[in-house]
């Protein structure tokens, strides 16, 4: 999960793009914050197990009182034809629901002074990453929100690899300042920066890590793939800096573990990324939809972790 999950089931203008807010924006927004920043202050008190279940709680809550989102992972859930009827769906969609206040719940324990619980990472895969990292190209990791992605982010930084995330900024600054104090300051590349395309592209030429998750749909330049199934537009960023860098691309996500329903591992996987000067655009098309192709296996073997309520297809064709 990114830390923009907290937000995801909200439908607020933001002022990313230079403009001001309007009056009543600012006492929208002001108040919005306060209520944020006085719900930390009261977090402090509370011991972190209970956060989370609390966190847990919400999202429940939210399945049953948030009825248009609610109807839209219902409906995506049937069109990726995930479940065998309506029942288990609707399991499914709680579960989702559930997965990401507990997400929302991790996060707000970092904010209070704890920290994320790394997770299952195996030697094996270890190994992977290490060997990308070696042969010096940088590593472009795509990741999608299966979980919290922070958490994962996290597990790789605790295991000593130099990982950046791309971001997108909040539409309140302040709110960007707590996105940076949960990944860590300077852990982060805001896409609407100027700067941000040359920043990447030194991050990964000298040799590091950068994490993209990229299975949500995102104002960015996109082109329309199957996904699940169904065409949706699928962010190209990721496949533009790895062919343009020669970097190596790793999909890494968490994937189902060996001790249960709530066992989770981050599992890693290398796409082959084949450059073609002559048709640039042919295997920028062919690399996402490798990676298109990637992440869904992985939704689809962990689908109670994802983001069902997001309106992803938008009315997308089903491709068999």
């Amino acid at each position: 999960m990114s830390l923009a999950r907290a937000t995801l089931l909200s439908d607020r203008r933001d002022r990313r793009h230079g403009e001001t807010w309007t009056g009543v924006q600012r006492a929208k927004n002001d108040a919005i914050y306060g209520i944020v920043a006085l719900l930390l202050l009261v977090l402090r008190l509370v011991p972190k197990p209970l956060i989370v279940a609390s966190g847990r709680a919400l999202g429940r809550a939210a399945f049953f009182l948030l009825t248009r989102e609610r109807r839209i992972a219902l409906a995506n859930l049937s069109s990726v034809s995930v479940g065998t009827g309506d029942v288990e769906r609707r399991v499914i969609a709680k579960s989702a629901f559930e997965e990401l206040g507990v997400s929302l719940g991790e996060v707000a324990c970092v904010l209070v002074g704890g920290s994320f619980e790394p997770v299952v990472f195996e030697e094996t895969e270890r190994t992977k990453l290490r060997e990308a990292v070696s042969e010096g190209r940088g590593v472009v990791f795509v990741s999608a929100h299966l979980g919290a992605w922070e958490r994962l982010f996290f597990t790789l930084k605790e295991a000593g690899f130099p990982i950046m995330t791309v971001a997108r900024e909040s539409y309140d600054p302040r709110f960007t300042r707590l996105y940076d104090r949960v990944r860590g300051e300077g852990r982060s590349l805001y896409r609407g920066t100027r700067e941000f395309g040359d920043a990447a592209k030194v991050h990964l030429r000298s040799g590091q890590i950068l994490g993209i998750p990229m299975d949500l749909a995102s104002r960015v330049p996109s082109i329309e793939i199957p996904f699940l199934g169904l065409l949706a537009e699928v962010p190209t960023g990721a496949a533009r800096l790895a062919l343009g860098t020669g970097a190596v691309v790793l999909v890494g996500t968490l994937q189902p573990g060996d001790g249960g329903r709530e066992s989770r591992k981050l599992t890693i996987e290398r796409i082959s990324a084949v450059s073609s000067t002559s048709e640039r655009e042919n295997s920028v098309r062919d690399l996402t939809t490798q990676l298109a192709a990637a992440l869904a296996r992985r939704i689809l073997a962990m689908p109670e972790a994802w983001l069902w309520m997001h309106d992803r297809f938008r009315g997308g064709t089903r491709r068999n």
